[in-house]
């Protein structure tokens, strides 16, 4: 995992993590900061996927306060008057 700009970050972990993320990087044959860098990005985007669901549930919460009704596709399509790429 190669970044162009790099940051430090300083910070403290118990003894038995730091002991358990350098054996878990050996076994990997990756540094230590590699396997940092991976759990943080995973975490990061975990974190962002949740927030998007609990974003989507507002929204769907928000449509159906609201009684707004879906439409298909296919009239979309009429009402934008793109018709004739359905017929494609």
């Amino acid at each position: 995992m190669q970044y162009r700009e790099k940051s430090r970050l300083y910070f403290e972990v118990p003894v038995h993590l730091h002991h358990a993320l350098n054996q878990c990087a050996v076994d990997l044959g990756i540094t230590a900061q590699e396997l940092v860098t991976q759990a943080i990005l995973e975490k990061l985007h975990s974190l962002e996927y949740e927030q998007d669901s609990r974003d989507a549930v507002i929204a769907y919460e928000r449509f159906l306060k609201n009684g707004s009704q879906t439409i298909s596709h296919e009239e979309m399509m009429k009402r934008l008057e793109w018709e004739d790429i359905l017929d494609e």
